[in-house]
């Protein structure tokens, strides 16, 4: 899928740019999920499971875990 040929992409950059990539993907989802806090407990729950399962995978594909 889409996902998969990003993270390949992701995988041949080279050490300092994927750190670079990384960052300012946690940096999105944490603003983000600022964002869904003003929407409710629920929608903040629900979007924190959601950055959790996001961070593993981008932060797996950082440090050349298979996915």
């Amino acid at each position: 899928g889409p996902l998969t040929s990003a993270l390949t992409q992701l995988a041949d950059l080279g050490p300092g740019i994927k750190a670079l990539v990384g960052f300012i993907g946690f940096v999105v989802a944490l603003i983000s999920l600022s964002a869904l806090r003003n929407f409710g407990p629920v929608l903040f729950y629900v979007g924190l499971a959601i950055f959790a399962a996001v961070g593993l995978v981008i932060a797996g594909a950082i440090m050349g875990a298979v996915v």
